[in-house]
Formats: structure tokens, sequence, C-alpha cells
């Protein structure tokens, strides 16, 4: 039962006993209140006794955080736990872990309640210069290799996705955690089964914005969980981004992208067709089905992404956002390159028969099992790097989407509605320069019906 010492005329301080520690040591949590001063000692009285029930019962069930005592690295930890996994994304949760390995390092160690802007400076300070950024891979020793690719079995107990596994056993880095786990489950070192190598260049200005959402949103939360009183990243100015412009085709670009893919297996075709005349995310487009397609409409439906996180390997979840989930219309260009891939896997299907696994995924495997997630991704940068096209990644298409159908002058609701933003502001950040592009034209446009119309007064 909790104990209640009044230590002035409005403040009490109370206790609640957790047991013993290992020492035989009585553990207690305490908490100071303050009350209003306006309350009756009758009102005070009645408050107090029901504020040490709710803090004894927060101590009992392990919700109770020690204000005073908790570090920056367990009350993010305790963010993760309670709040970040539970509520976000699973490869949004793993990007965020890899930003507080970071942060930990200049932060983890200080009381929460003892942060203060200079602490948050120069951590971001810190983290501009060269050589700090701390983000080990991992490759797995030659020798280890070769033992592994005779003794694979080994690593199955690692839960480790057989991609990743092949990856590994190919020399492709991993990360510090899918490293963890193959040492475990080997009961080698990991020193010893892996070498860490790391990169010296310095974190664009974009990862520094990301690392300081991070820490700005963990602390707003404290201040909502009551164990801050205030934000000290508020009083910090964010790092500047440095605006990059997207990159992007143009008509005539698009016009022979289109030409040079006749010769591309029909289903990498049908993949450019769609990010490029849908504007879908490459998760998107791998986890579509074909009954997200309606040929008779036109009509395709987006309401699943496709990810892949090392470790874990590739899974299926909602879109990035509610308005994600969207419907919107294809050309018959890209509806026509989808049939003629629908009919060729109707093909393959009859030809293998029993072999052939029923998923309804558009984009499969010889045996109709879903594509890996980077396939498509990895196919599009050997192959354009074999054209004279700009050498875009495969998310340019998207980009080179929203580009067109400005330049065109679909306005720019129909735009943001097709890409799935959720604000119409993000599609006018990022596709700033097709904005200005149209407003030029704009511009000139009056300019020419103007001038004429002087040049013809000026005539009569």
């Amino acid at each position: 039962m909790a104990t209640i010492e009044k230590r002035s005329s409005n403040s009490y301080r109370v206790t609640v006993s957790c047991g013993y520690d290992v020492h035989g040591k009585q553990i207690r949590k305490k908490k100071t209140f303050t009350l209003p001063e306006s309350m009756t000692e009758n009102q005070m009285n009645k408050e107090i006794n029901k504020l040490s029930v709710l803090f004894e019962k927060e101590v009992k069930s392990n919700y109770y955080l020690d204000s005073d005592k908790i570090t920056f690295a367990e009350f993010a930890h305790r963010w993760l736990s309670d709040y970040a996994e539970k509520e976000l994304a699973p490869k949004t949760v793993n990007r965020y872990m890899m930003l507080l390995e970071r942060i930990n390092q200049s932060l983890g160690d200080l009381r929460l309640c003892k942060i203060q802007p200079l602490h948050i400076n120069k951590f971001m300070s810190n983290l501009s210069e060269n050589g700090i950024r701390n983000d080990y891979k991992y490759i797995m020793s030659e020798k280890y290799i070769a033992h592994f690719k005779e003794h694979r079995k080994k690593l199955s107990g690692a839960e480790v996705d057989s991609r990743t596994i092949s990856n590994i056993l190919k020399g492709h880095p991993t990360d510090k955690n899918t490293a963890q786990r193959i040492s475990d489950v080997t009961n080698i070192s990991t020193s010893v089964l892996f070498s860490p190598f790391s990169t010296k260049e310095k974190l664009s200005s974009q990862t520094l914005l990301h690392h300081f959402k991070l820490l700005n949103t963990i602390l707003n939360t404290a201040v909502r969980w009551n164990l801050l009183q205030d934000n000290p990243a508020k009083r910090v100015n964010p790092p500047r981004v440095e605006q990059q412009r997207v990159e992007s085709l143009t008509d005539d670009e698009v016009s022979t992208m289109l030409y040079l893919l006749e010769y591309e297996q029909l289903k990498y075709q049908a993949a450019v067709h769609i990010a490029l005349f849908g504007g879908l995310r490459i998760g998107e487009v791998i986890a579509l089905k074909w009954s997200d397609i309606d040929f008779m409409t036109g009509k395709l439906c987006v309401t699943k992404s496709s990810q892949y996180i090392s470790g874990m390997g590739c899974f299926e979840k909602s879109p990035k956002n509610d308005s994600s989930k969207r419907e919107l219309k294809l050309p018959s260009i890209a509806l026509h390159k989808l049939s003629e891939l629908k009919s060729e896997q109707a093909h393959e299907r009859f030809a293998l028969g029993s072999q052939w696994i029923h998923t309804d995924n558009i984009f499969t495997q010889w045996n109709g099992t879903p594509i890996f997630y980077s396939t498509i991704g990895h196919w599009f940068k050997k192959w354009i790097s074999k054209t004279d096209l700009p050498n875009i990644t495969f998310h340019g298409l998207r980009h080179s989407n929203a580009s067109l159908l400005i330049a065109h002058g679909t306005n720019i609701a129909t735009v943001s509605k097709r890409l799935g933003h959720s604000r119409i502001s993000t599609t006018s950040d990022i596709y700033t320069h097709a904005i200005n592009k149209m407003d030029e034209e704009a511009a000139n446009t009056l300019d020419n019906v103007f001038s004429n119309k002087k040049r013809d007064l000026a005539v009569s």
C-alpha cells in the first residue's frame, strides 16, 4: 500500500514499496505531488488519496517512469515498444532504430530531464562532421562463406529470411542485427564471423533532418507523458535541407524509353508502364493483384504495398498513409501492356500445371510466387545504365509521371490525389521545378497575347 507524507501546505510525497532487490534492500518508488493552494484541506486529502492509488497502480503494472532518473536511451526504448512498434510501419520502426543508434551514442546516457538545447546542438554539429556516420555493415569472412555454402542448414535457426542468407553467402554486406542473429545461432563470435566496414562520407542534410525530427518526436512524447515540462529541441534550429531537384524524364525521353523497352521481358515492360503512367511507388507495383485492375473501366485500385526489411524478409502492408489507398484510371497504353502480361502468365500457368502456385499477383517468379522486392529495381538500374537515357532510379518514373502531368496542364490537386499524397503541399514542394516552368509558360502566354494586341492597335 502507498504511504503519503505531507511535506508542506500543499505538497505531498507518495511512496510505493516494490519488494526487495537481490541484496535484500527494499525497492521504493517515490513521487511528489503539488496541489493547488486554493483547495481546502478536505479537498486536498481526497485528491492526494486518489493520486496515490493511481501512482501505486502505475508502479505495480510497470507503467511508471521516474522522470528524475530515466535516461534518454531508456525512454527511447520505452517509446519504441509502447508506441512506435504498435502504431508505425515495420520499415519505419526499423529506420528509427538505426537512427537511434547514433542518437544514443551522444545523448543516450544523459538523464532525460537534464537534456538541454546545448546538448542537441552539439550532437547535430558532430553528426554533420566527416567520419561520424558509424553506420557499419558486416561482411562474412571468405572462410565461413565457403563453410556455410556447404552447411547452409546451420543458419536456419537465425530467423533470417532465405534471400538475405543468400546475399550474405555471396559476400554482400548485412546489418548489425542480422549479423548478430547469425552469430548467436552458430555460436561463433560476430568479430570472427564478420568483418565490419563503414563509409566516411558526410551524412546528407536530409538524413541530418531525419535524426533531428526523430529526437524532437521522442522528446515531445516525453512532454505528453508528463516526464518533461518542455521539449528542449523546440529551442534548436532544425538542419537546413539542400533542395534537390527530383529526377524525371522529358516527353522525348519517355518515347525513347518505351521504344527500347520492347526488347525486354513483358513483366518489366508492364512494371515500367504502371509506374510511369500510374505514378505508383515500387512497393505498390510489386503488391498489385489482378483483382486490383478492372480492364473494362481502366481503373486500378492501390490497396497494399510490399516491403522488405533485412532479417524479416518481404511482407505486404497497408500503403504509406490513408490517402495512398486510392483508385486511379490508367491510360490505354498501360492497360494494353498489362493485358499482354496476363495472357503470357496464363500460358505459363497452363504449361506448369500443378507446379504453378496461385497467388493472383501480377508480378511473379517463374512458378507464380510473388516477385522478390528488389528484382524490378535491380533490373531497371542495370537496364537503364546500358541506354543513353538519364540514369534515373525506378522511383524516378513516379517523379516523371507527376512532372509530365503538371507540364501538360493537369491541376496540382489531381496530381496529388493520383500520387496518393496526404497533402497537396507535399506535391507542390516536391515538384516546384515543374510548377515554376508552368508559371513561366503562363507568363509568356500573357506576354504574347497582350503584345500582339498592342501591335494590332498600333497598326490600326
